[in-house]
């Protein structure tokens, strides 16, 4: 029998991603099945795909596993948050440092105080009675499960690094002749 605090050879730790139990259980505990539609077509069956991921994955790591699932540049990914009522994409996540997949599945509406995603995700698996049995507050604040995603150009740093000016030419008499937006 060998020794519990055994560290794994190379080989093992590839075929293993939580080599340790304490690591496991953290994986198990945070995990969540998460559901990606491109922004261009979210509606079309054979674009969405889902993928199991930790929720304290950051931006970069999801968007590495995305790619990969998809076979585009991770860099070259943008992702926005889901918006239930219509149902479609929202918000554009802004890439910060720091940023987790949980934060990322978090509405745009959700106010201050709430509990964790992992409490959230409960709440939003109970079903069609949770609005009765919690409220429509707790209704409101359940995490959604899917993300959208959008392919680039150019890369993400580049395009959040842009800022939009816009350029008025005025006449000698202070009226306004031409109005530009540049990026």
């Amino acid at each position: 029998m060998g020794d519990a605090s055994q560290e794994l050879s190379p080989e093992q730790a590839k075929q293993f991603p939580q080599p340790t139990v304490k690591q496991y259980l953290e994986y198990l505990a945070n995990r969540l099945v998460v559901k990606f539609r491109p922004r261009e077509n979210p509606r079309d069956p054979k674009d969405v795909f889902e993928l199991t991921l930790s929720v304290k994955m950051t931006y970069d790591e999801v968007a590495q596993r995305v790619g990969e699932a998809i076979n585009w540049d991770p860099m070259k990914l943008r992702f926005l948050s889901h918006r239930v009522q219509p149902e479609g994409p929202f918000n554009e996540i802004r890439r910060t440092p720091g940023l987790t997949l949980e934060q990322m599945l978090v509405p745009a509406t959700q106010y201050q105080g709430s509990t964790s995603v992992i409490g959230q995700s409960l709440v939003a698996r109970c079903g069609p009675f949770t609005t009765h049995l919690l409220g429509d507050a707790a209704a409101a604040a359940a995490v959604t499960d899917t993300l959208y995603y959008e392919k680039l150009d150019m890369s993400i740093l580049e395009l959040e690094n842009k800022l939009a000016r816009q350029v008025v030419w005025m006449n000698a008499h202070r009226q306004e002749e031409v109005r530009r937006r540049r990026a």
